[in-house]
């Protein structure tokens, strides 16, 4: 889990995980609410740029906020976006956001769940 403790260090550091809200790597429980999760998602198995010196590893960030509280999330997703995006948290070099927006919906509690994957680019052990 690396990978996923970088990030999540990253993000604290960055004061994206902040007061109130609470840090899980590789999993979300069904509780509490104003979580943000970092999950590994694939990656890519083509050679990169960089004559195959480096792994390109794919992961997701989710923000989940409080029942119909879609502003608060959103502002957090923002937060977590500009910190991640361009960024070179720990053994990473480089990540790189997939997409521009978050990809959003609601849960059965009526949370709004908010996510974004990152491409990584990182060196080979």
């Amino acid at each position: 889990m690396a990978v996923l403790d970088d990030i999540g260090t990253f993000l604290t550091n960055q004061g994206v995980v902040s007061t109130g809200w609470t840090l899980y790597l590789g999993w979300l429980p069904s509780t509490p609410d104003l979580t943000i999760s970092v999950f590994e998602a694939g990656g890519y198995g083509t050679p990169d740029d960089h004559a195959i010196e480096n792994l390109q590893q794919t992961i997701q960030v989710r923000i989940r906020g409080q029942k119909l509280g879609y502003e608060v999330a959103r502002t957090k997703w923002q937060s977590m976006f500009d910190a991640l995006h361009g960024a070179a948290p720990g053994t990473c070099i480089y990540a790189m956001a997939l997409q521009d927006g978050p990809t959003v919906w609601y849960d059965e509690s009526e949370r709004p769940n908010m996510t974004a994957y990152f491409k990584l680019l990182m060196p080979r052990s």
